[in-house]
């Protein structure tokens, strides 16, 4: 099928084509329309539209919409896409990996990458009635756990797995530690130290001059499967049960890398409120307990404490070595970016998360 590479070209033939490639049948699309609900300051390396499909007459289980993504046409954010591999990470986490995949996410009706071409797009399920996070806002401690017992069963799934070996194209690492935090930290720094307190400023430093420590200490086994991006914008909640009402989105910054790194980024980065320090050993006991029940062995309490506060670091790299592709992006960017500052470093603060490269 022809691929559109924007929104106004999808029309009805595609959307049928599209159908009739994901096994509905029976549904004759008579109209489509389309909105962008990307918006400014959310989706950074993809547009995002939702396509109303109406039909001629009955369809029974033919999606009453889809949401269909496409490469950013910011091209500064694309060019971060592309060195990333961002677009084939997803494609092929669709085709390869959901399938075995104990997450809930999005059913996929179609995805296509032509790198000739240079068309990427995927056709999901609307999960509509499910409500989304908001990374400005934050998430209450009931959204943050239930998340991390959903993940942990991912990160169970393909812990120490040996079908890692084979997934060549997830890469093992998402920076260059060793020089990336150290280069983004004096702009940084420049402009966003007033938001941070004397300690804040004393980790930033002491991390800027650590990249080949956090290189071991990211190096360190065992090793999984990562989202590499969990946070509130990524998520979706429905119902009342713990670990069966999340669904997990976007894909495109998967690695093959110390599990920690999805806990940290999600409660350092969402969780809206600061906690006591054991309360945060809580919530990585809560993850720990989760691994342990779905069969993980010779993973202690303290390993994973120590990981925990590793991936802290790691998550600061985000709004260090970002900044500048986000914080010209709109009023909802800018919130986006100082929200993410103000917790990140409090949690690294509060955790103490320099310790956690102590051996590496």
């Amino acid at each position: 099928m022809r691929q559109p590479r924007r929104f106004e070209d999808i029309d009805q033939p595609w959307i049928a084509g599209v159908l009739e490639h994901a096994g509905v049948s029976g549904a004759s699309v008579a109209e489509v329309s389309v909105e962008d609900i990307g918006g400014a300051g959310r989706g950074y390396l993809s547009g995002v539209a939702r396509v109303r499909v109406a039909y001629d007459g009955t369809a029974r289980g033919a999606p009453e919409s889809v949401i269909v993504k496409l490469p950013t046409d910011h091209e500064g954010h694309l060019d971060i896409a592309l060195s990333m591999n961002a677009y084939e990470r997803e494609m092929r986490f669709y085709r390869e990996i959901a399938k075995s995949s104990p997450l809930r996410v999005p059913a996929c009706y179609f995805a296509e990458m032509d790198r000739d071409a240079g068309t990427a797009l995927l056709v999901m399920e609307d999960a509509k009635a499910w409500t989304a996070g908001d990374q400005v806002y934050g998430l209450s401690r009931d959204d943050v756990e239930a998340t991390i017992l959903a993940i942990a069963g991912f990160h169970a799934r393909w812990w120490c797995a040996p079908e890692l070996a084979g997934l060549d194209w997830v890469p093992k690492t998402l920076l260059d530690f060793e020089t990336s935090f150290a280069e983004g930290w004096p702009g940084f720094f420049d402009e966003y130290s007033h938001f941070l307190s004397a300690e804040g400023r004393r980790i930033g430093h002491a991390l800027a001059a650590s990249g080949q420590a956090m290189q071991r200490a990211v190096d360190r086994p065992p090793r999984t499967l990562v989202h590499g991006d969990l946070r509130a914008d990524n998520l979706m909640f429905e119902g009342p049960a713990p670990g069966e009402r999340v669904l997990l989105l976007d894909w495109q910054l998967m690695t093959r890398s110390m599990a920690a790194l999805d806990p940290a980024r999600l409660i350092c980065g969402s969780l809206e409120t600061s906690l006591p320090s054991e309360d945060y050993k809580a919530l990585v006991g809560l993850w720990h307990g989760a691994l342990l029940a779905a069969g993980v062995e010779d993973y202690g309490e303290a390993a994973a404490w120590r990981d925990f506060r590793v991936g802290i670091l790691h998550a600061l790299y985000f709004p260090v070595c970002f900044h500048g592709a986000v914080s010209h992006e709109g009023a909802r960017a800018v919130r986006f970016l100082e929200a993410q500052i103000h917790r990140m470093f409090r949690v690294a603060e509060e955790c103490q998360a320099l310790t956690g490269l102590d051996g590496a």
